[in-house]
């Protein structure tokens, strides 16, 4: 067991693992033109949240953005579960047309 917690404590082990984190993460960066196109999508999709109406809108930001829980929203606006999810859900369905329509026109 204590050979075990040394091999642990080791600059071969620190260094072993140090490397797989670096190249392991490596191969997953994105090059400057992918992130751009990503930040730009964001960008897109953040100003499309903000047409929608407010009672979609509310409920799509604390979401997806400050990640509550339906239940978590459900309690902090005072509304039945039921009707959380139902505007989620439309609220989805809205911010896809939307998007898709802003698509059409920048084309």
């Amino acid at each position: 067991m204590n050979e075990c917690k040394d091999y642990l404590k080791s600059w071969a082990y620190k260094k072993s693992r140090m490397m797989d984190f670096y190249y392991g993460n490596r191969s997953t960066e994105l090059s400057s033109e992918e992130e751009a196109l990503k930040k730009w999508e964001t960008g897109r999709v953040k100003s499309s949240i903000f047409t929608l109406p407010p009672k979609y809108r509310e409920i799509i930001f604390l979401y997806y953005y400050e990640e509550l829980t339906m239940v978590e929203i459900a309690e902090l606006l005072e509304l039945p579960i039921s009707t959380v999810k139902s505007r989620i859900t439309r609220g989805r369905e809205r911010l896809k047309q939307e998007v898709e329509r802003r698509e059409i026109y920048e084309q």
